[in-house]
């Protein structure tokens, strides 16, 4: 069992994880892009991009929310 303070303490490292994960999301984007675009076209570079950036990072976001979910239920 994990008590609230170190469930808020989860919780906010939770949140400055996936901060940090957007901010290289974002680097990624802009100067991956470009790279990408340029070597496989419009929709071939925008394909590479949604595939390889966004959404292991909504999986990841959501995945965290499911485990925090859990041990704020288990804590109850």
């Amino acid at each position: 069992m994990i008590s609230k303070k170190q469930f808020y303490r989860l919780s906010l490292f939770w949140s400055i994880l996936m901060g940090c994960l957007a901010f290289e999301w974002l680097i990624f984007i802009f100067i991956g892009m470009a790279v990408d675009f340029a070597e496989f076209g419009y929709y071939h570079g925008g394909l590479i991009i949604l595939i390889t950036a966004i959404i292991p990072h909504i999986v990841i976001w959501i995945l965290g929310m499911i485990v925090l979910l859990i041990l704020y239920l288990v804590e109850i």
